[in-house]
């Protein structure tokens, strides 16, 4: 499953349970397109639930590669201020030196917890957005 949450804009919650499928992968992109849209910098917060969320369908590397190549890496370093990923605490041994910086060009990370996010952001990012410790009832 996967849903989006803009409603604390210029916090974007990217959020996924379970596998998707490659529909719901393409939705994730198309969800991307639109807040590229808005042309005013934001903050995308990638949840992801359990180990399943973390697989992709088949094909989903493909449309990714194009989507980026067509103008969603440009866009990503333009609009985003910061990406961070929060990962089950299962995942995130193993995933916690990937480097988001390196992959988008932009700051972010790999968390375990949002409340490990918050801090990072709040004391990292120098913006004017400051993140609440819990907005969402995510912990």
């Amino acid at each position: 499953m996967y849903q989006l949450n803009n409603r604390n804009w210029p916090i974007v919650i990217f959020d996924f349970q379970g596998p998707q499928t490659l529909a719901e992968h393409e939705k994730n992109l198309a969800d991307w397109d639109k807040q590229f849209l808005f042309a005013k910098p934001f903050v995308a917060v990638r949840i992801f639930h359990d180990e399943y969320a973390l697989m992709h369908p088949e094909g989903a590397g493909q449309v990714t590669k194009i989507w980026l190549r067509d103008g969603a890496a440009q866009s990503i370093k333009k609009s985003v201020l910061a990406m961070i990923n929060i990962v089950p605490e299962s995942a995130y041994e193993r995933m916690k030196h990937m480097s988001v910086e390196a992959v988008f060009g932009v700051p972010g990370g790999i968390f375990k917890s949002y409340h490990d996010a918050v801090k990072w952001f709040n004391s990292n990012i120098d913006t004017a957005i400051a993140m609440n410790m819990d907005p969402l009832g995510l912990n």
